[in-house]
């Protein structure tokens, strides 16, 4: 286990899974030390979902005044022997590179550059260096990063196409956010001075603020109420696909659907999640504490939140691996298309690799697996 333990952390810095430690020396990102079986089936799925998933996104962000009525009322297993594992391809950098190129591309300017808005003090540097390197390398294309902070101070809007200028004549082409999620990232007005430069200007904005607003929880939940999904999502077969993938969501506004939901809640609250309008773990509502919760806010303070039914996968046997060490528990994953895959510790209710409740993982594709093995989507409730 030394051995190989070793070897593997090896491997993760080299491979840009790393992150700065408080002190700013460098340690590798927490990792497992084998792949997560994943059923086969249920990973094509879920890329055959992404590209719906993204369609559904783009659609609903064209839709300002859908977005607008939504947030205006919210607002207010492991063996000595070799072991050959199934894993899918993951183009995630290529492809992020090479959508970062075409965006630079598109924008027709070849002095531009694309600027990564990043957070004060990163930690999470190395990835990100690599995306930077890479797209360098292949494209020829520069990327530079900088605050929001930084925008703010050294941005300008130049001409009647409002071209984002920053200082040293630095025409910005495409705005890639690795920052501006939570809102931690606006402490002060200069960081919301900046968005707004951002969104104002020429500059190509991955994402831009409509696709930021879509991923809400609030735009979720509404989604997933009946008829909405298909007013963006026409094609039946698509919108019956994408709605076998949620869980129940419901609101906790005042409406009826509303008390409804708060009162099951209140009732079994081990049945559900509360969430907020929060990235990158650490903000959820779970179990017992629900209750509590919706018994100490007003109707007004419930309604940042959503409530959404508990998933609860089968947990299988892990090697997890931080900080150099390595410990086997009890663990379930959560599948992201693009792909990543995160796995916790069972009985941890958070996740987030960054925010420290997760570590990396890999799916390993298994055709057969039993249905003890599944989670099986719960269907979403009508709502009034």
């Amino acid at each position: 286990m030394e051995s190989e333990l070793s070897i593997a952390v090896d491997f993760a810095v080299i491979s840009g899974l790393a992150m700065r430690t408080a002190s700013g020396s460098v340690t590798h990102a927490p990792f497992a030390l084998a792949p997560a079986t994943i059923p086969e089936h249920c990973f094509r799925t879920a890329v055959a979902l992404q590209p719906l998933f993204n369609l559904l996104v783009h659609t609903v962000s064209q839709d300002s005044a859908f977005l607008v009525s939504v947030m205006d009322e919210f607002l207010y297993d492991r063996s000595d022997s070799p072991v050959k594992y199934n894993l899918p391809e993951n183009n995630s950098l290529t492809g992020l590179t090479k959508a970062l190129a075409r965006a630079w591309e598109l924008y027709n300017n070849k002095s531009a550059v694309v600027v990564m808005v990043v957070q004060p003090g990163e930690k999470n540097t190395f990835d990100q260096r690599w995306l930077e390197n890479s797209l360098f390398e292949q494209y020829n294309v520069k990327l530079i990063r900088r605050s929001m902070a930084e925008i703010n101070e050294q941005g300008t809007l130049s001409g009647a196409d409002r071209k984002l200028i920053l200082t040293g004549n630095i025409e910005v082409a495409v705005a890639y956010f690795r920052a501006g999620y939570a809102p931690t990232d606006y402490p002060t007005e200069k960081e919301w001075d900046s968005r707004l430069l951002i969104e104002r200007s020429h500059a190509i904005k991955c994402p831009n603020v409509a696709y930021h607003l879509v991923g809400s929880k609030k735009i979720q939940q509404i989604l997933a109420n009946p008829n909405i999904l298909e007013k963006f999502v026409p094609h039946k077969p698509h919108a019956n696909l994408l709605r076998s993938s949620f869980t129940g969501l419901f609101p906790l506004d005042t409406s009826l659907s509303g008390l409804a939901a708060v009162a099951s809640a209140l009732e079994s609250p081990e049945r559900y999640v509360m969430k907020p309008q929060r990235e990158g773990g650490g903000n959820n509502i779970y179990g017992v504490d629900v209750r509590t919760a919706l018994q100490k806010l007003t109707p007004a303070e419930r309604n940042a939140y959503i409530l959404m039914e508990l998933i609860k996968p089968p947990p299988a046997r892990g090697i997890l691996v931080r900080d150099g060490v390595a410990f086997e528990r009890d663990v379930i994953s959560e599948l992201a298309a693009g792909h990543l895959l995160r796995t916790k510790v069972a009985d941890s209710n958070e996740g987030g690799v960054a925010a420290g409740y997760s570590v990396l993982d890999s799916p390993n594709l298994k055709c057969h697996v039993g249905l003890q093995m599944l989670h099986k989507p719960v269907q979403h409730h009508s709502q009034q």
